[in-house]
């Protein structure tokens, strides 16, 4: 997590809107984190929602942006990342090992993770190395955070 913090600074002296969109993404998976390894209670959890929901719409918003000056590679990037996000949501919902799990963990394996491997690779082939950087601490990142929500109880389980 701090280097994905420094990365986020790091984008901070080069494009603002990157800066901002890396730190919403970097506080979604964080909360995220949070709610799986935590017991909370209901109202908390409510408010961690709240707060994701609301990075969630930050996110939305750069997204838009980055539609409109025609970023292919970030708009590529960041649907992929809500995709994940998404998924992530998903799983924490449904109990390990159900037929819903397994399929999103085939997801996940099949689709996501190589698609993040593969934005490592499009980044560097077009010698964007700050950014080959950044998908290379956000692909590392996603395979903690999926090892630990696949070690955690699901909601269902903690209620």
């Amino acid at each position: 997590m701090s280097l994905l913090a420094l990365d986020g600074c790091l984008y901070a002296g080069t494009d603002w809107v990157s800066a901002l969109e890396q730190l919403a993404w970097l506080g979604l998976l964080f909360l995220l984190d949070a709610e799986v390894r935590f017991h909370l209670t209901a109202f908390r959890l409510r408010i961690l929602q709240a707060i994701r929901g609301g990075l969630g719409l930050l996110i939305l918003g750069v997204f838009v942006s980055h539609v409109l000056h025609t970023d292919g590679l970030d708009t590529l990037n960041t649907l992929l990342w809500f995709a994940i996000v998404i998924s992530m949501e998903l799983e924490i919902r449904f109990p390990p090992g159900s037929k819903k799990a397994r399929r999103l963990q085939t997801v996940h394996n099949g689709v996501l993770l190589p698609g993040l491997v593969l934005m490592v690779g499009l980044w560097s082939w077009q010698a964007a190395w700050l950014d080959a950087w950044d998908a290379l601490l956000w692909l590392a990142a996603y395979v903690i955070l999926e090892r630990d929500i696949r070690a955690a109880p699901t909601l269902s389980e903690k209620c």
